[in-house]
């Protein structure tokens, strides 16, 4: 679960605050008959989560425009982890100070509209100040999505990342704990109504900030393994600019 707030400072620039729980089952065992309970249990990535971001757009696209053919953005994002921390080597989550609580996600936001269609590609970098001995800090992603209306009030929408993972990575995962990787896919539905969007997400990830499931979703479409997710969003006016 997160619960968080959007703000816009100016027409270009947001702010977010959030919390988020964090996903303790966020990877899975892949291969059965092994039971999970035989084998050590990564207690990665951590939870407990207090998010701040900030979003600027650079470019505008206007229509019947070719001066303006795209919108571009920039999102950086922080996260602190208050879970407390534990001392096993390698298998749990130990922190020597308080910077090693901190993750990053760095994201370049490239969008487009044709006709009634809405595109999008997401150069994403996820940074960890801290890892265990078995994982990597640092993992580059690509991400795109696509947005279909169907009709006034409702629209597709289709989310998908492709994290770049080391073979080190992988290999440290499969043979201490038999873990494999997966990229994200989220297909999902948006509803609009006059007050509120709700949106329907049905996707393998088992976790909602990006610095948890790009790289670390192990779930598989292929073998039944997604979720049901819900968001609601409630758009309001804090203060309104004054008439000169």
């Amino acid at each position: 679960m997160r619960i968080g707030f959007d703000i816009g400072l100016t027409s270009r620039l947001d702010i977010s605050l959030a919390h988020a729980k964090g996903d303790e089952h966020v990877m899975r065992v892949d291969t059965l008959p092994v039971s999970p309970q035989v084998l050590p249990q990564p207690q990665y990535p951590p939870r407990k989560l207090y998010e701040m971001a900030l979003k600027y757009q650079l470019l505008r696209q206007y229509e019947n425009d070719p001066s303006h053919p795209i919108a571009l953005s920039l999102y950086v994002q922080t996260n602190v982890s208050t879970q407390t921390a534990t001392k096993t080597p390698n298998y749990t989550t130990s922190y020597e100070n308080f910077g090693d609580r901190f993750s990053e996600v760095f994201q370049i936001i490239l969008a487009k509209k044709i006709k009634k269609v809405s595109i999008q590609l997401n150069p994403t970098l996820v940074h960890y100040h801290y890892v265990p001995t078995y994982d990597e800090p640092t993992t580059f992603a690509l991400g795109g999505a696509v947005r279909v209306p169907v009709s006034k009030h409702l629209a597709i929408l289709v989310d998908y990342f492709h994290p770049f993972i080391s073979d080190t990575k992988k290999n440290n995962y499969y043979d201490q704990f038999i873990i494999k990787f997966k990229d994200p896919l989220s297909i999902g539905f948006e509803i609009i109504t006059a007050g509120h969007n709700f949106h329907l997400n049905f996707t393998n990830t088992t976790a909602i900030l990006e610095n948890q499931f790009i790289p670390y979703t192990t779930s598989a479409w292929t073998k039944g393994q997604f979720r049901w997710g819900f968001n609601l969003s409630r758009k309001f006016v804090l203060w309104r600019p004054k008439n000169k």
